[in-house]
């Protein structure tokens, strides 16, 4: 038996799992040159969408196995994480931007010089 050779950038899932309740998928999946595990789960109407959005082609001798086709890409997210634990700077999370302040003082007025209290 002939296998085909593989495309430069094939994307392949390996099916490994098929939960018969939720209808949740669990794979292996092969883009590029990086192979990922995840879980791809059925469109619910008013559930959020929290990765890509996929089309499965299950292959005509070996279902198991599926061309993938990428319907709607995640854009929030790097194509390569590689920084520490998902952030994208060292230390603690930036919640006051300028435009914060601006309004902050807008509405509440400037802080006097001795008002040094927090609470």
């Amino acid at each position: 038996m002939d296998v085909p050779a593989p495309k430069p950038h094939e994307d392949i899932a390996l099916i490994a799992r098929v939960d018969p309740d939720d209808g949740r998928v669990a794979l292996i999946r092969k883009r590029h040159d990086r192979v990922e595990a995840g879980v791809a789960e059925p469109l619910r109407e008013g559930r959020a969408i929290t990765g890509d959005v996929v089309r499965l082609k299950p292959r005509p001798r070996q279902p198991w196995l599926c061309d993938v086709e990428t319907v709607l890409a995640r854009q929030d997210a790097p194509e390569v994480d590689e920084t520490p634990m998902g952030t994208a700077h060292a230390g603690p999370a930036i919640v006051a931007s300028d435009a914060y302040r601006t309004g902050w003082e807008r509405i509440w007025g400037e802080r006097l010089d001795g008002d040094a209290d927090v609470n």
